[in-house]
């Protein structure tokens, strides 16, 4: 059984944001769920991503349909600033 944080299981309207500041690990089983829930043309934002993971998370993310449009990076920790094209 795959482990759902309680707040995925509650949220099913599309948002035009989301702001998601946790783990490398847990980002990287949310690409599905965040396209889902982001509005056509809607802004995602990840942060707290660890330089040794920022590859890997931002590749998950753009294979589930993100289009990176700004990255940050403070030290080794990054932010992605990414949009959701037309489903």
């Amino acid at each position: 059984m795959k482990w759902q944080p309680e707040f995925q299981k509650k949220i099913f309207q599309p948002s035009d944001l989301i702001v998601a500041n946790i783990l490398a690990e847990i980002l990287l089983m949310m690409p599905a769920d965040a396209y889902h829930n982001l509005k056509e043309n809607g802004v995602l934002i990840l942060s707290g991503i660890i330089q040794s993971k920022a590859e890997e998370v931002r590749a998950a993310y753009e294979n589930a349909g993100f289009t990176l449009k700004q990255q940050l990076t403070m030290g080794e920790w990054n932010t992605f600033v990414m949009t959701k094209a037309k489903d």
